[in-house]
C-alpha cells in the first residue's frame, strides 16, 4: 500500500512528541503512537448560513479522518475486506461543543482507536483550533458486520492481531447507548432520499442525518451557534429511493429527531441547546421537505 499521509497529514509513530506543520509552520503536538492528525481548512460551503461549520461536515470529517486512520494502522483500505462481505458500522455517535468553528478557520483534528464497550469499538477525536484550545470532541461506537446477513460479525483476522487501543486522561466520553426520549412526536414531515446523499455501500451516508436535523433547525428558527452537543444512534440504513417519515419536538432545550421507512425506525439524534438560547416563540409547525 501507498503510503497515504500527506506533510498535513500525519499520524504519529513516536511517543508524546512535538511535530511541525510543514505548511504552515505551526506547531502542533501528536499524542501517541496510533493518533492520526489531519489539518481542516473550513471552508464556506461547510457552514451554515451564518458561517459556522454544519453538523453533518463535522461527521464527514470524523468519517474521512476514521478511514485514513484504519489505512495507516492496518496497512490497507476497508475495502479490502469486502470479499468477505465485513465492514466497521457505526452505531452510536456523541459530539460535545465548546465552540463551533467558523468559516475560514484552521483546525486539527486528531482521531484514534480508544476502549470500546462490550463488543464495540470506538473511535475518539477532538478537534482544536491553531492554538490547541479544544472546540469539540466526538466519540462513536462501531460493530463489525456481515454486510450481506446484516448481522454482527467477528473482527477480520488480518486486523484482529493489529488492533491497538489508546486512553487518555480527559479523553471523549463513549456515547450512551440509550437516552430516554419523549413519548410524543407532534411534528412529522416526509422526505424523500436523494441521490447525493447515497454513499458508494447504496446506503443514505450516515452524515447525511444531521444534515436532515440542521434544516429542521433551520426552518424553526432555532439557535444552531448555541447547540451544545448532539446524540445520535443508527439502528437501521435508508437505501437509495426510500421515503423517510421524520418525525420530531423540541422539549426542554432539545430538539429530538426520528426518522423511519415504512414503520422500520433508521434513526434517532438529539440535539441540545443553551436553554437561555432558545426563543420563546420558536415554532414547531410541520414544515415540507420532500
Amino acid at each position: 500500500m501507498q503510503n497515504v499521509t500527506k506533510e498535513t497529514e500525519t499520524i504519529s509513530k513516536a511517543g508524546n512528541l512535538f511535530t511541525i506543520d510543514k505548511e504552515s509552520g505551526i506547531q502542533t503536538d501528536s499524542f501517541h503512537d496510533g493518533i492520526y492528525m489531519m489539518k481542516v481548512s473550513v471552508t464556506q460551503e461547510q457552514c451554515d448560513k451564518h458561517g459556522y461549520l454544519c453538523l453533518g461536515e463535522i461527521a464527514r470529517l470524523m468519517q474521512k479522518a476514521a478511514k485514513k486512520h484504519f489505512e495507516v494502522v492496518y496497512g490497507f483500505g476497508a475495502e479490502a475486506l469486502d470479499p468477505q462481505h465485513k465492514g466497521l458500522v457505526i452505531c452510536w455517535m456523541s459530539i460535545e461543543i465548546t465552540e463551533l468553528p467558523k468559516s475560514g478557520d484552521t483546525l486539527f483534528l486528531k482521531l484514534w482507536q480508544g476502549v470500546g464497550r462490550a463488543t464495540t469499538e470506538s473511535r475518539r477525536a477532538i478537534l482544536t483550533d491553531v492554538k490547541g484550545n479544544v472546540l469539540l470532541t466526538v466519540a462513536g461506537l462501531y460493530l463489525w458486520m456481515d454486510r450481506l446477513e446484516r448481522k454482527m460479525t467477528d473482527v477480520p483476522t488480518e486486523i484482529k492481531d493489529c488492533i491497538k487501543t489508546f486512553s487518555f486522561p480527559g479523553e471523549p466520553k463513549l456515547p450512551r447507548m440509550k437516552e430516554r426520549e419523549p413519548k410524543v412526536y407532534p411534528c412529522e414531515t416526509l422526505r424523500k432520499v436523494k441521490d447525493n446523499e447515497i454513499d458508494h455501500n447504496g446506503h443514505v451516508n450516515n452524515s447525511v442525518y444531521l444534515d436532515w436535523a440542521e434544516e429542521i433547525i433551520d426552518r424553526n428558527d432555532l439557535p444552531f451557534a448555541a447547540s451544545t452537543s448532539v446524540w445520535i444512534q443508527y439502528n437501521h440504513e435508508i437505501t437509495k429511493d426510500s421515503t423517510v417519515k421524520l418525525r420530531y419536538v423540541l422539549e426542554e432545550g432539545q430538539l429530538w429527531l426520528k426518522g423511519s421507512v415504512n414503520d422500520t425506525e433508521s434513526f434517532l439524534v438529539k440535539i441540545s441547546f443553551l436553554s437561555e438560547k432558545i426563543s420563546q416563540n420558536a415554532h414547531q409547525t410541520v414544515i415540507n421537505m420532500v
